[in-house]
């Protein structure tokens, strides 16, 4: 008499598309059992549907809810990233260098994904267009490189060098050509090359990604980082501390110590010569210091390995 063996249910499994869009799920199951045969074969059989569907509506059903908070975190994350970018966006601006909304552009990118980062730098740019008669730039000189950062950081599994790098190709080379066109036909503005712009663009870039840097970095290095991006839904990444780094970080100090300077500058009056010197001895000091930094510690790393 052949005995029959009751059915093993494995674990449901659930795909996760990471892609900067919502959370999708597909429900999968397979159930296995002995076939009530002599020569005792396994094969797979399909479970009634009628049981099935109740259990799979009640999964999809939760999953549907987590998407749905997930969406309202996200845009309540992405409101207040637009508030900040608003308000903080004439700091150290000049006509064709925006630093903090490159900085905004960076976070948004880390934090949302390139969809979100690129709906940020457009809802930016028109609100600054609209009340403080900004010209389009604020949209040429933001939306390329918010949507490049995060392709860049999703394509590197979350390297946030290269969000920043992302920026700087978006912003600085791409959005200052596309500049070139929009002012001069839409705008009217006359005297402008294709490459007018690159350097204030790359400019403001460099100055608003050193900040970005520095601060995503020190998310990262106590896990914060990761925690923040999973819990509006994002793909959390690890992005672990490393020499080229710890390197990187202290060239990024220069560009915040530029900042600092310019800003004091502003505030208290300060035109001297010496103090606008100030301004762009403190970057290359700092990216001297960054490269001796990098050479000892990779030598003192080669010298362990011998050893």
């Amino acid at each position: 008499m052949c005995r029959r063996k009751p059915l093993k249910v494995f674990s449901c499994f659930f795909i996760i598309r990471m892609s900067g869009g919502l959370r999708g799920s597909a429900l999968g199951f397979v159930i296995l059992r002995w076939e009530p045969v002599f020569r005792g074969e396994r094969g797979k059989v399909i479970p009634d549907r009628a049981k099935c569907t109740g259990f799979v509506f009640h999964i999809e059903k939760g999953f549907t809810k987590m998407r749905k908070a997930d969406v309202i975190l996200k845009l309540v994350v992405l409101s207040l990233l637009i508030a900040l970018g608003v308000v903080i966006s004439p700091i150290l601006r000049v006509e064709g260098m925006c630093p903090m909304a490159h900085l905004i552009n960076i976070i948004c990118s880390v934090l949302l994904g390139p969809w979100y980062s690129l709906l940020c730098a457009t809802l930016i740019g028109i609100i600054r267009m609209l009340t403080m008669g900004i010209p389009p730039m604020a949209l040429t000189g933001a939306v390329f490189g918010a949507f490049l950062s995060g392709v860049f950081y999703r394509m590197s599994k979350g390297k946030i060098i290269l969000a920043v790098l992302g920026e700087i190709i978006g912003t600085g080379i791409i959005g200052a050509l596309a500049s070139y066109p929009v002012m001069t036909l839409l705008w009217g503005k006359e005297g402008l090359s294709w490459l007018f712009y690159i350097p204030s663009f790359t400019c403001g870039t460099l100055i608003g990604g050193s900040i970005a840097y520095v601060f995503l970095r020190k998310l990262a290095a106590n896990g914060m980082l990761t925690r923040m991006q999973r819990s509006v839904g994002s793909a959390g990444y690890q992005d672990q501390p490393s020499t080229l780094s710890d390197a990187l970080t202290i060239v990024a100090l220069g560009g915040i110590l530029w900042v600092v300077i310019k800003v004091a500058g502003t505030a208290f009056n300060l035109e001297s010569p010496a103090w606008n010197t100030a301004a762009y001895i403190a970057p290359a000091a700092a990216a001297a210091a960054g490269l001796i930094y990098y050479r000892i510690k990779k030598g003192k790393e080669a010298d362990a390995k011998t050893e």
